[in-house]
């Protein structure tokens, strides 16, 4: 499912810009917009991200934790978005 690039970057891409687009017209303020960016880059991106890796098989089930450490998918740069 995620192994196809451009499903990835739908995925990854999608909720920022509903975000964006929710914060333009007014409808949240600035708390809900700083709360929701916090849940995606923080929650939401590393989850995607190792479902990713996991389907490639980069990683295994056992270190799919491991997304949640700031910076580890670095290594797997080049692999997860090129």
């Amino acid at each position: 499912m995620l192994k196809n690039k451009i499903t990835f970057y739908a995925y990854i891409s999608f909720p920022i810009l509903l975000l964006l687009l929710i914060s333009k017209l007014g409808l949240c303020s600035n708390y809900f917009f700083m709360f929701g960016l916090l849940l995606y880059a923080f929650i939401l991106h590393p989850i995607i991200s190792g479902i990713r890796l996991k389907q490639m098989g980069l990683i295994s089930s056992h270190d799919f934790y491991k997304n949640f450490i700031p910076m580890w998918n670095l290594k797997f740069f080049g692999e997860l978005y090129f």
